[in-house]
């Protein structure tokens, strides 16, 4: 199955231009019961060679998209968000219904809080690693851009690198250039080079075994969307978020700040118990 070039490049445009789409909705279904799945993780300092399946998430893309809820001030661990299958889901309402407005300053930072964030799941075959059988591999924005970006190369426009008789693979090349705080913990900071291999190669040897490994793909989308949690549960977290603003104040110097992010932009703490964010917030949750 190719890949759709001119949907490539609207999702390049979109990534570029950090456009608010978190995805569309995918086709009902699921699994009776959550396979396992073998993730990838390039290893840092080596070249490592990955064929990408020739796999579509119903709109043309390779790499499926996926919206998650990743605060740790809203839930210890990201959920995903069933907003993006049609779901229920009452975080996603908040968020909507503040959105409807201009906000104060308060409430405005606090719906960062709630708000969608994305990651990318590409289908791979590792070279070396065939034993394994197809892997996930989680993208962030970036690397998802690099990839699209060799797929729309004019050098390749008229190829089908994903085609498992006439395909290409892809070499990644991951370096160490430096380290990144990120909640009082340190990481590696990495740099991912991508190049094309310069000869087609076939995903496997004999047809046997491509159609084999092709008749591994499953939809991403539908297997993520059986995790998403139920409305009460939802709502759960977004009144255990709620209450937290009816907090204790403190006075003098101190502030009482819930929801404000790592990444400081320099702003003024701002006290969310204010009288102004909790009618907002209250009259927002009305009826969700």
């Amino acid at each position: 199955m190719a890949y759709d070039l001119e949907s490539i490049k609207n999702k390049i445009s979109q990534l570029s231009s950090n456009g608010r789409n978190f995805g569309g909705k995918d086709k009902k279904g699921g699994f009776e019961k959550a396979k396992r799945l073998t993730y990838f993780k390039p290893p840092v300092g080596e070249t490592t060679d990955v064929r990408f399946m020739p796999y579509d998430d119903g709109n043309g893309q390779p790499i499926h998209e996926v919206s998650y809820y990743d605060s740790r001030k809203l839930t210890p661990r990201r959920i995903v968000a069933p907003a993006q299958w049609g779901k229920p889901d009452p975080i996603s309402d908040l968020y909507l219904s503040l959105s409807k407005e201009r906000q104060s300053p308060a409430v405005f930072k606090l719906m960062k809080e709630l708000k969608q964030k994305p990651s990318w799941y590409a289908l791979v075959l590792v070279r070396g690693q065939e034993d394994k059988g197809i892997q996930v591999w989680e993208l962030n924005k970036n690397q998802v851009m690099s990839i699209y970006g060799l797929l729309a190369h004019p050098d390749y426009a008229e190829e089908n690198l994903m085609d498992p008789e006439t395909g290409y693979d892809i070499s990644i090349n991951v370096t160490k250039v430096g380290e990144v705080e990120v909640g009082n913990k340190m990481f590696d900071k990495k740099r991912y080079d991508f190049a094309v291999r310069r000869k087609p190669s076939a995903l496997a040897k004999t047809k046997v075994e491509r159609d084999k490994l092709v008749a591994q793909l499953f939809n991403v989308g539908e297997y993520f969307g059986q995790f998403c949690m139920n409305e009460d549960k939802l709502k759960d977290i977004v009144t255990s978020f709620l209450t937290e603003l009816d907090g204790p104040t403190t006075t003098g110097d101190e502030s009482s700040v819930v929801g404000s992010d790592s990444d400081s932009d320099g702003e003024d703490d701002i006290d969310f118990s204010s009288k102004d964010a909790e009618d907002k917030i209250s009259n927002a949750f009305k009826g969700l």
